[in-house]
């Protein structure tokens, strides 16, 4: 997804919506957005939900928000100009370079599991591309014998000695760790762990764990850390 420096959205400079958009990956209250756009958040915040790139929901305490794949994709949106399907290319060859780098690593708690394709770059006919979208699945790891996945996500996160925003951007730094190594700072690419599914069939799996013989063990899980 591309936005330019003089594009408006849900009455807020693109880039802004794309900061705000980026507060909410794992949800959180109206009170994170007061950062950017201080008494403003709650209407700035609903614009964005009734354009799609936020889900809305209400807790008893707060108002809480969580990004859509709408979302997901404008917090990923590049300022840069669009790509040559050449271009393109070589980034998911690097892309499955360091996704079987990181999966051959046993210092880290998950894996890329799978990395399908979706999007403009199916399109053959399209010569010059905005970004390339990849969905990502991310699988665990096994833990020690009597530590479960979130005891383990907890400690590695402490000793990572990084700061988080949240709790559970916390808990989710080893998902987040694997999505900024396969990014690789590139504004080209577009990760999303969202099922696309939802809303196109017409994908191609470019990277499947099992067939990666230097990858080691991990596993699909459906639950998410509680």
């Amino acid at each position: 997804m591309r936005i330019s420096k003089d594009q408006v959205i849900a009455g807020v400079p693109a880039e802004h919506a794309r900061a705000l958009v980026r507060l909410f990956r794992h949800g959180g209250y109206t009170e994170r957005a007061e950062q950017l756009v201080g008494a403003a958040a709650y209407d700035v915040l609903s614009a964005l939900a009734q354009d799609g790139y936020l889900e809305h929901s209400t807790d008893g305490r707060d108002h809480l928000w969580e990004t859509t794949m709408a979302g997901s994709a404008l917090a990923q949106a590049s300022l840069a100009k669009p790509i040559t399907r050449t271009t393109a290319d070589r980034l998911i060859e690097q892309l499955l370079h360091r996704a079987r780098t990181f999966n051959a690593d046993p210092s880290y708690l998950v894996s890329a599991g799978r990395l399908t394709v979706f999007g403009s770059y199916l399109d053959p006919t399209i010569e010059r591309l905005g970004d390339v979208d990849i969905e990502l699945h991310i699988y665990r790891r096994p833990t020690p014998p009597g530590t479960d996945f979130t005891t383990a996500a907890r400690d590695y996160a402490t000793n990572s000695g990084r700061t988080f925003n949240s709790y559970l951007d916390f808990l989710f730094w080893p998902d987040r760790e694997l999505h900024l190594a396969l990014r690789n700072r590139s504004t080209a690419l577009s990760i999303t762990q969202q099922d696309v599914t939802r809303f196109t069939q017409n994908t191609k799996t470019i990277y499947d764990i099992a067939d990666d013989p230097e990858a080691l063990p991990a596993a699909r899980v459906e639950t998410e850390i509680r």
